[in-house]
């Protein structure tokens, strides 16, 4: 076994030791694995924050695989405006595999319908130009996306609860998630939203090698005094947007 296969296996060892327990179910079975949330896929080349491996059971670990892989094809969709070559080989992988295992998720957009969408956001194009017409644009299937996001922040508010609080969440937990992606995020930002966002007082640095990682995925949180509640917004990218309230001791 070399080193780095030795120290992952020392880490996941120290981990279960830990947490013997899987976070994801409520406690109801032993942990056998190390479950990274958010999902290595998320990053480039699969760097991963520091700090953020979760005690799971085999079942609750594969059960969000699909799910995690739709999102990571989604959230790669807008461009950083430069290039990036582990982006690419990233973003070519997985929508090979979008392709294959969910061929519905993406849809190239019609001309008409650029227009009308680019229209129905008060874009002002420019007279005698062809934007509309130039810009790659995709319509995303709503039921596919929906229930990928659904799975992937129910479980980070899952983890997140975990790290923040040292508590497992009951089976009777009670999971909000409202989300967004970057074309309704206009919509999305409320001024009800903007001050629950204004009202999360915490930003964990989330590192990988002393990297700051957060234009790939960031986010922030608050916890209730007796931490039988927490609250989230976070963000993927520039491309996904979501808040989450867990409450632990449903009233």
């Amino acid at each position: 076994m070399n080193a780095k296969l030795g120290e992952k296996k020392r880490r996941q060892l120290d981990l279960l030791d830990r947490d013997p327990l899987c976070i994801f179910c409520a406690g109801a079975a032993p942990a056998s694995t190390g479950d990274h949330q958010p999902a290595r896929a998320f990053f480039d080349a699969k760097h991963a924050p520091e700090g953020y491996e979760f005690p799971a059971c085999e079942p609750c670990n594969k059960k969000s695989k699909d799910f995690e892989h739709v999102l990571t094809t989604l959230v790669r969709l807008k461009g950083d405006g430069g290039q990036n070559a582990q982006r690419d080989v990233d973003f070519a992988k997985f929508a090979k595999a979008m392709r294959n295992n969910f061929p519905g998720l993406l849809r190239v957009l019609r001309p008409s319908e650029k227009q009308g969408f680019i229209e129905s956001r008060g874009v002002w194009v420019p007279v005698g130009r062809a934007f509309p017409l130039q810009l790659p644009m995709v319509a995303i299937d709503p039921k596919i996306a929906g229930a990928a996001v659904d799975a992937v922040f129910r479980k980070l508010m899952c983890a997140f609860h975990h790290k923040h609080t040292g508590e497992i969440l009951p089976a009777d937990a009670v999971i909000t998630v409202k989300w967004a992606t970057n074309a309704a995020l206009p919509d999305f930002m409320t001024e009800e939203m903007k001050a629950f966002v204004a009202g999360l007082a915490n930003e964990p640095k989330l590192v990988r090698n002393a990297k700051d990682l957060s234009d790939q995925f960031d986010y922030r949180y608050s916890l209730a005094d007796d931490l039988s509640a927490s609250a989230y917004f976070i963000k993927f990218r520039q491309s996904l947007f979501g808040a989450g309230v867990v409450l632990a001791k449903p009233a």
